[in-house]
């Protein structure tokens, strides 16, 4: 196992993508790995194969949220995303959460699922608030 390496999907968005191997982890204490949700009126978690590769198994994944008074992370299962059997496609969307409070960060770390070939991506699309049409 090893750690999933994150990345910004975009530059200056806070869209984050975990990249790895299902038994890869989070490195927790690395705020590179945390999706802030201030302003976020909610967000979209996807699952995503390789180019060229093909998710070949439902994929889920378990959310972390940081607490931000203390700093401490904690697993959050209201978040937590199970992906339906549907197979065979790049990219599934495997949950779509509101954002009640929107302080603090979130991430997610991929528990089951496999691609074909390659990697397997997590990533969170956040949206602004109802109403406001906009990808953070």
């Amino acid at each position: 196992m090893a750690n999933l390496v994150v990345s910004r999907m975009v530059a200056g968005s806070r869209a984050t993508q975990f990249v790895g191997a299902a038994a890869d982890t989070l490195d927790l204490t690395d705020m590179s790995m945390w999706m802030p949700l201030a302003g976020v009126g909610g967000f979209a978690v996807y699952a995503e194969a390789d180019a060229g590769a093909t998710i070949s198994t439902a994929v889920n994944a378990v959310a972390y949220v940081k607490n931000p008074v203390t700093g401490r992370p904690a697993r959050a299962e209201l978040f937590d995303c199970t992906g339906n059997t549907a197979t065979g496609g790049r990219t599934n969307l495997i949950g779509s959460l509101e954002v009640t409070s929107d302080v603090g960060w979130v991430a997610y770390q991929p528990n089951g699922g496999a691609v074909s070939v390659g990697s397997l991506g997590i990533q969170i699309v956040p949206s602004g608030k109802p109403g406001a049409g906009e990808v953070l």
